[in-house]
């Protein structure tokens, strides 16, 4: 399988399963932009476990973020590790605000399958089960977390 897509909407599923063995992921974002403010990782995985931050830092540099928008056409999406007093997660934006459907496709930078990738960073044997999806977060109507330097114009890149 070379892809997979969801579809983030009022009522959708509250998380969406990163390891899955395809390339890409289509997240189709439809509503206003304050419906949903970013999306985050949730993960099963603890530190002993390998979700170190070395590993979260890792991942976030792997993981490449684009949005597709009508008007404003192919855009990067900022992918960060942010740190918290419970741990390192890595949280990205849905898109520029204001626009009321996008299409977000996410892929690793390396071109491997998602699965691969993330039992690799986080030294996952392949006969463990875990947890690693990502959670969308309502928007608060203020549009705090997509800011403008959340995105940014992305050259062409070729699939």
């Amino acid at each position: 399988m070379d892809s997979h897509t969801y579809i983030l909407a009022q009522g959708a599923p509250g998380l969406l399963n990163l390891l899955l063995p395809v390339y890409r992921f289509h997240i189709l974002v439809n509503g206003p932009g304050m419906l949903f403010d970013r999306l985050r990782v949730l993960t099963s995985l603890d530190m002993q476990a390998g979700y170190t931050f070395d590993a979260v830092e890792t991942f976030a540099r792997e993981l490449e973020v684009t949005a597709l928008c009508g008007n404003t056409g192919v855009q990067e999406v900022k992918v960060e590790a942010v740190s918290s007093r419970i741990g390192m997660r890595v949280e990205f934006g849905v898109g520029p605000t204001g626009m009321y459907q996008s299409e977000l496709i996410l892929r690793t930078r390396s071109d491997r399958p998602f699965d691969e990738v993330l039992r690799r960073i986080f030294r996952v044997p392949s006969d463990h089960s875990f947890l690693f999806a990502l959670e969308p977060m309502p928007g608060t109507g203020h549009h705090h977390g997509t800011h403008p330097h959340d995105v940014r114009p992305h050259p062409q890149h070729h699939s």
